[in-house]
């Protein structure tokens, strides 16, 4: 008798910059996701002058799809990630194919999310030490992701970037989530390596009561977010990302005097919503965005048992 089988889906929302091991998405093998989020106010200083908000890197899941446990379905469990690096350890079925892949077409294309080197040509890099085994202060949490088929999630929604660092405004569609999904799993664990030395910690998931079926199989859903942990207030429309402007501090060190420079005191180019017929037309906010790395350093960094230097 078969034993059955599980969908993993894991959603990355919030600031999380989306880092694979190659610039070029059809040949990236592997990817980190670095969770940015200082707790020293110096850390918390933009570029442009502003005080970035402090983040908290959490997994929020159902009770139920704890192994062993028969949780309420509507129970909702957040785990906080903060000094941890999470790997994915799963196992499926002979015939599963997971072998990590980034989709280029279509409307989840990964090209639907914000990536930097676009928005800011000359700046649009990440500096290897945030997703070294010993990353800087900044980082609050890593994902290392071996497996698993990398899209955008849907829906998208239209936002605008003022042409601080480049020629001219862009108006781009952009999806406020990235979606990793493993099929046919027996088994699947979210280990948490302390970056402190701490102990480490792993969480076991398996379908559980009232999870959703696509193609006879469960989906076990799991929400890997880094928002806000300060009470920024309501507003009754969207407003610009401001917490955006947390992936130009993850830029190397030698390039931060020349972005203040290239900026002469204008703000970072963040995302704004769009006006149409006096309504917004998109909503939400923190967009996670891919960073990429010179490919020598990633490389050194993650090696093939993603160790860091």
């Amino acid at each position: 008798m078969s034993i059955a089988t599980f969908t993993l889906r894991i959603h990355f929302t919030g600031i999380c910059a989306l880092v694979p091991n190659d610039p070029d998405p059809e040949l990236a093998t592997s990817m980190y996701v670095v969770l940015p989020g200082c707790e020293n106010v110096s850390g918390r200083v933009a570029a442009d002058g502003s005080v970035l908000r402090t983040h908290r890197p959490i997994v929020r899941f159902r009770a139920c799809n704890l192994l062993g446990v028969e949780g309420v379905p509507g129970l909702t469990v957040t785990w906080p990630i903060h000094g941890k690096r999470l790997t994915i350890a799963a196992r499926g079925s002979s015939s599963a194919v997971n072998d990590f892949h980034i989709v280029t077409q279509g409307e989840t294309s990964i090209y639907n999310l914000v990536h930097l080197d676009r928005v800011a040509p000359d700046f649009g890099i990440l500096d290897s030490i945030h997703i070294a085994s010993a990353p800087s202060e900044l980082v609050q949490a890593q994902v290392f992701v071996q497996q698993g088929r990398l899209c955008a999630g849907l829906p998208l929604a239209p936002w605008r970037f003022p042409a601080t660092l480049v020629s001219e405004s862009l108006r781009l569609p952009l999806a406020q989530k990235a979606l990793l999904e493993l099929t046919g799993l027996h088994a699947a664990d979210l280990v948490a390596e302390s970056l402190r030395g701490e102990a480490n910690e792993v969480l076991r998931l398996a379908p559980g009561l009232g999870d959703t079926e696509v193609d006879g199989e469960p989906v076990v859903e799991v929400t890997i977010a880094n928002f806000c942990g300060e009470d920024s207030g309501k507003s009754l429309a969207p407003l610009p990302d401001e917490d955006f402007k947390w992936y130009f501090q993850l830029v190397p060190s030698s390039l931060q005097e020349p972005l203040r420079t290239r900026l002469d005191g204008l703000p970072l180019p963040i995302p704004y919503p769009i006006l149409e017929d006096s309504h917004f037309i998109n909503y939400g906010n923190c967009y996670p965005a891919v960073i990429h790395t010179i490919k020598r350093l990633v490389d050194a960094v993650m090696g093939k048992g993603a160790q860091g230097d």
